[in-house]
This record gives structure tokens, C-alpha cells and sequence, in this order.
């Protein structure tokens, strides 16, 4: 049966699709150094708004919302339960997922925490860059686990068993190696 023609893979080719796997450690160094560049001033803003819309202290620039709680990013009055879960959601999955997302897609799969690290994401069919949707899909599957936090931390630490692959590196078809 004849297949498709594939070019001749040179020593160079060799080097970079021999890449061994990161070590968890490192993965965890990455996602560490990530979280407190983005999780840190992310979460600043999510506690001054919650304490402003439980103090009535707001800002003339925010919009106030029923019961004295602030509007906050699409709409989340943080005075009420839901308004309050909804601020955080904005906080734990979709500013991380967009932050991973852009950086992993348009950066060579390296956040900055995974450039102090020394670890990349690369799809693990042609070891090349991620394509926007492949990024974007493995970044919600990986802060969207911690919505249940049990499902996060099963998620983040499963590389330690499961071939140095999480769940949505298996899921994205992905694999994090360490850079050249």
C-alpha cells in the first residue's frame, strides 16, 4: 500500500522529537510561577471587589448593583452567593485559560512560568506548536478541573502515573517536554 511521501528526518529532526518528558517537579515549578504572575493580582481584584460590594464601599466608577454589591466582569453582583461564585470563576478559569491559552498557542507552548522552568507544551502527533483551538481546549480541561477542587488536584497530579501526561495533555493530544 502506498502512503503519503515523507521527507527524509535529518539529525536535527531527531534531537527535537527525542525530547524526553519534564519531570513533574518541573511542571509544578511552571504552574506555580504562573499562578502567582496571574492568579496573584487576579485574585487581588476578586477580594477588593468582594469587600466592596460587602462594605457598600464602592468606587462611583463601578456599578452598583441590587443590595449594594458591585457589578462586577460580566455582570456578578458579589453581595449574593451567586454573584460571589461567578467572580470567582471568572477569577480561577477564564482569566488563566486565556492567559495560557494565547502563550501556548502563539508562544512556542511556553508561559512564563514554563520558560523559568524549562518545559514547553508540544502536540505530541508532530511535535510542533499547538494550533489556537488544541490550546485553548487543554488551558479550560486544566483550570476548569479545579472548579471541583478533588478533580483538579487528581488532574494535576496524575503525570505522576499516567506517563508524565495529565488528563488534559490526553485530552488536547499534547505533551509537555523539556525546551531545547
Amino acid at each position: 500500500m502506498a502512503g503519503r511521501y515523507r521527507p527524509p528526518i535529518t539529525l536535527e529532526d531527531r534531537s527535537a522529537l527525542a525530547r524526553p518528558p519534564a519531570p513533574w517537579g518541573r511542571r509544578a515549578a511552571a504552574a506555580a510561577i504562573d499562578l502567582l504572575l496571574v492568579g496573584g493580582p487576579a485574585y487581588v481584584v476578586f477580594f477588593v471587589l468582594v469587600d466592596l460590594g460587602r462594605t457598600g464601599k464602592i468606587d462611583t466608577m463601578l456599578v452598583e448593583g441590587e443590595g449594594g454589591g458591585v457589578e462586577a466582569v460580566g455582570g456578578a453582583d458579589t453581595s449574593r452567593p451567586f454573584g460571589l461564585f461567578m467572580a470567582w470563576l471568572m477569577v480561577l478559569v477564564v482569566v488563566p485559560v486565556l492567559y495560557r491559552t494565547a502563550l501556548e498557542a502563539w508562544a512556542g507552548g511556553r508561559t512564563i512560568g514554563a520558560r523559568l522552568a524549562g518545559v514547553r507544551v508540544r502536540d505530541r502527533r508532530s511535535h510542533g506548536e499547538l494550533k489556537l483551538a488544541q490550546a485553548f481546549g487543554r488551558a479550560l480541561v486544566a483550570h476548569g478541573s479545579f472548579v471541583v477542587p478533588a478533580v483538579g488536584v487528581l488532574n494535576a497530579l496524575s503525570p505522576l502515573w499516567d506517563q508524565g501526561r495529565a488528563w488534559h495533555d490526553r485530552l488536547a493530544n499534547t505533551e509537555v517536554v523539556l525546551a531545547e
